[in-house]
């Protein structure tokens, strides 16, 4: 069969978007509404899939050892991201695996009765359920129900490893290259933050931290930054924005925008004017007769987008309801001269500087003006919506800079813009470094290495011999303490759940009886 690799790959896509939202349609509504559901969303996806065709050679014949490689840097990549716990997990960890815990270890929907605490005052005493973006999750928690935690680890490191190279096949799609630059470009980007935090911190404060945010509660986060941290919200809604920029049929632009609301609201959100422009971009492609624009709305107004997003929409909308922290929406006055040498570094040196490539492409004015306007908003938790809604804007501008660099070779300002990439790769740089230097140290103190050191003579490294013996019984990778969300110690615990009593979704639509 012709393209049988790329039919293959968009099929596989539609069912990494799709499943997740299937598994808990299953798992968390009653069975007289998930039927339907589930058969309007099997429906949508399969129309979405009919008659694709727009299957393309992507020109992987002959260079198994190149995807030999990209495939083992993006296990790699993976691997110190801390998904699966083989690696260095960050702070945000102690949520995740609280959050996959619970999926496995209760019934669906999971409900808790809370008691014990000594903060979060208004929850005690309530029955409350998990609301979250949970999609992520729920393939791995579904094989953690049957195999146990390890087994679910191990799946949602696979998972993410999928979603990625998914990803990274569409980027090379798009570009028609099957091209390591590619690769490289999405591991690294990042943005000149470095030179805003080297005016803030001191080098030592830099090297050991988690984060240095050196602009308040003002972030746009590398890739990496968003894998190593929230790849719940962010490996889905890649794959959606590539799929999106692979000239999909519009027939189904809509449906896979409904799937993104599931896997991330804030991402749903900044991508809100992008689906605007692809459904408006779609119209004027040509100069089209009356009946051109008929047909062209007919295939707008399909099954898929007026069904199918609509079920996803309303569903994902309901449960989302039942979590008040959703609720929270606030302007957020900035100290301008801060903000301005925020943007600056963060995307406006380098879009002024791929300005006359594209100043003709809305979608350049999209992405500019969506990442000048997002951080005088507030919603969840702390940095969450500016560094969360920013994800399709700072996807695109990626893309627009992997463009530049492929067809603007003699231009200047290609040059800086190379040198731009390089400098913005220390975050997600720092962020695999030091990943690694702890599965270094954690791999030490397993060893005889420590006995070792404390023999020698400099005094210095038999000190580091003695620390290495320390945390020879301690695991300083995995961040699993809590154990549940509704642990008492869990300080942010109210924004992970909603009382049922005040639920529409738990009261007339979740499976009952857990």
């Amino acid at each position: 069969m012709k393209n049988l690799l790329d039919r293959t790959m968009i099929y596989s896509a539609y069912a990494y978007i799709t499943i997740p939202f299937l598994i808990f349609t299953l798992g968390w509504i009653r069975l007289s509404y998930a039927i339907p559901i589930v058969g309007i969303v099997i429906v949508s996806t399969a129309l979405s899939l009919k008659q694709y065709d727009l299957f393309r050679n992507v020109g992987l014949k002959n260079k198994l050892k190149k995807v030999l490689l990209v495939f083992v840097i993006i296990i790699v990549w993976v691997l110190l991201s801390g998904i699966g716990g083989y690696s260095l997990q960050n702070h945000d960890h102690f949520w995740r695996n609280a959050v996959l815990h619970d999926l496995i270890n209760y019934d669906w929907p999971v409900i808790y009765k809370i008691h014990g605490l000594e903060i979060n005052h208004e929850l005690e005493g309530k029955s409350c359920m998990l609301v979250y973006y949970i999609g992520y999750w729920l393939p791995s928690a579904l094989i953690g129900k049957i195999g146990g935690w390890d087994a679910a680890n191990f799946s949602l490191f696979i998972w993410t490893i999928i979603g990625l190279t998914l990803t990274y096949y569409f980027l090379c799609r798009l570009f028609s290259s099957f091209s390591l630059r590619i690769l490289l470009i999405f591991i690294f980007w990042g943005e000149l933050c470095i030179i805003g935090i080297l005016f803030t911190f001191s080098i030592r404060d830099i090297l050991i931290s988690e984060f240095n945010l050196y602009a308040g509660s003002m972030v746009y986060p590398s890739n990496t930054g968003l894998l190593y941290w929230v790849f719940n919200q962010t490996v889905t809604s890649w794959l959606i924005i590539v799929l999106l920029f692979n000239k999909i049929p519009p027939r189904n632009i809509l449906f896979l925008y409904g799937l993104c609301l599931f896997q991330s609201s804030y991402a749903f959100l900044g991508l809100f004017p992008f689906i605007v422009y692809f459904m408006a971009k779609s119209y004027s492609r040509n100069k089209l007769s009356v009946r051109g624009i008929s047909d062209r709305l007919f295939e707008l107004f399909s099954f898929q987008n007026i069904f199918g997003f609509s079920i996803v929409f309303l569903i994902t909308l309901l449960y989302f309801k039942s979590n008040p922290s959703s609720e929270n929406f606030a302007f957020l006055p900035r100290n301008m001269f801060v903000y301005f040498a925020f943007i600056t570094l963060e995307f406006g040196f380098v879009s002024l500087l791929m300005y006359k490539k594209y100043k003709r492409e809305p979608i350049y004015y999209i992405a500019i003006c969506s990442l000048l306007i997002i951080p005088f908003f507030y919603l969840g938790a702390w940095v969450a919506f500016v560094a969360r809604v920013s994800i399709p804007s700072l996807f695109i501008l990626m893309l627009l800079s992997i463009r530049y660099v492929f067809e603007e070779k003699k231009d200047w300002r290609m040059i800086i813009l190379v040198i731009c990439l390089f400098v913005g790769a220390f975050p997600a740089t720092k962020e695999i470094l030091r990943s690694s230097a702890f599965l270094t140290v954690q791999s030490a103190a397993k060893t005889n290495i420590c006995y070792l050191l404390q023999t020698q003579n400099n005094r210095y490294v038999r000190k580091f011999g003695f620390k290495l013996e320390k945390l020879k019984h301690k695991n300083i990778l995995i961040k699993d303490n809590l154990g549940t969300i509704s642990n008492p110690n869990n300080h942010t615990m109210r924004n992970w759940m909603g009382v049922i009593d005040d639920s529409f979704f738990y009261k007339y639509i979740a499976k009952k009886g857990s």
